[in-house]
């Protein structure tokens, strides 16, 4: 009857840690960071639109698939996306606010949030979670 409580227990413990081994891995890799001088993940605070969407590239060498997502307007099919590439800046310039979604055109689970004022970058904010909040 002992041996029966021994491996009971252990095999409790062991989905314990397991789960605390999950939970552990989501909350160190997890980011929310905001960024309003100097620069962060290849991009400068102060640098022109034109200047932002250069670094583009530096950017797809990591992420390939990455996608610029922009939201014209606040109904909720008022949003498009384009490849994260420079020579897609004339369908995005007029807009402030660029989410660069670095695992797809729906991923935003993993991005980059920049937002301009007067045609300069003054915010860089980046989100990472390995997990769905429900």
């Amino acid at each position: 009857m002992r041996a029966g409580f021994k491996w009971i227990g252990g095999a409790l413990l062991a989905m314990a840690l397991g789960v605390a081994a999950i939970l552990g891995y989501f909350w160190v890799t997890y980011l929310d960071k905001e960024i309003t001088s100097g620069s962060g993940y290849g991009f400068v605070i102060g640098e022109s639109k034109q200047q932002t969407a250069e670094r583009f590239t530096a950017l797809t060498h990591d992420y390939e698939s990455a996608y610029v997502y922009v939201t014209t307007g606040s109904k909720a099919g008022d949003h498009f996306a384009v490849e994260a590439r420079a020579d897609n800046l004339p369908q995005i310039q007029s807009y402030d606010d660029w989410d660069v979604l670095l695992e797809g055109n729906a991923a935003f689970s993993n991005s980059i949030k920049l937002d301009f004022a007067d045609d300069r970058l003054v915010k860089i904010y980046r989100h990472r979670q390995r997990f769905e909040i429900p």
